[in-house]
Order: C-alpha cells, then structure tokens, then sequence
C-alpha cells in the first residue's frame, strides 16, 4: 500500500510542471490516504499525540505526532506546491518508518 502511494506521489510531482492545481488534488489525496493508513480512526476531534498513545504507537510516532498532525493539516490547507510536496514526502516516510517497524514486529 504504502508503495503505490509512493508512486503516485512521484507521479504527481512530475504532473506538477504542467498541471500544478491538479497535482496540488492529487498529493492531498494521497495525504488523505497516508493518515488513514496510519492512524485509521483518527478524525481530529483529539490530538494526534493523544490518539497514539491510546494504542501503543511506536515511540518515534508519538514524539513527531505534533510535527506529523502539522503537516498533514498543512497539506490540507497549504497554498504552496513545494511546501505541500514537503509535508506530504515527510508524511509518506513516516508511514514507511511505522510499516517497517510494525513489519518487524510480526517477524
């Protein structure tokens, strides 16, 4: 999953040069996806930081939850295409960071 969200996310900063409205759609898509990946019953009504530590998140998690809480709002309600494609590459990494981590676990 997290994969393709990574693919899509660089297709959409190729798409940037000629359609920026479009890829600004996309790369908040993905956001979107990335969270719900994450965090799955997390709807902004508690923080972040509160929800992950109600079910045992990972301890890098919950000390960026503000930071990760930050950027994904951002990428909701940014203007700037190159700050968006920051806050969304952070968002993608961190959930590669939690896949990778939850991966090992189970092994």
């Amino acid at each position: 999953m997290i994969g393709s969200l990574r693919k899509e996310f660089e297709e959409a900063k190729k798409l940037a040069a000629q359609d920026e409205e479009r890829a600004l759609s996309i790369i908040r898509e993905i956001s979107i996806r990335t969270m719900k990946l994450m965090a799955p019953e997390w709807d902004c009504s508690i923080s972040l930081a509160e929800y992950s530590a109600t079910r045992g998140y990972p301890d890098f998690f919950l000390e960026m939850a503000d930071r990760i809480e930050d950027s994904f709002k951002f990428c909701l309600e940014g203007s700037q295409l190159n700050s968006i494609i920051a806050s969304a590459a952070f968002l993608l990494k961190v959930a590669e960071r939690l896949h990778l981590g939850a991966e090992n676990e189970s092994s």
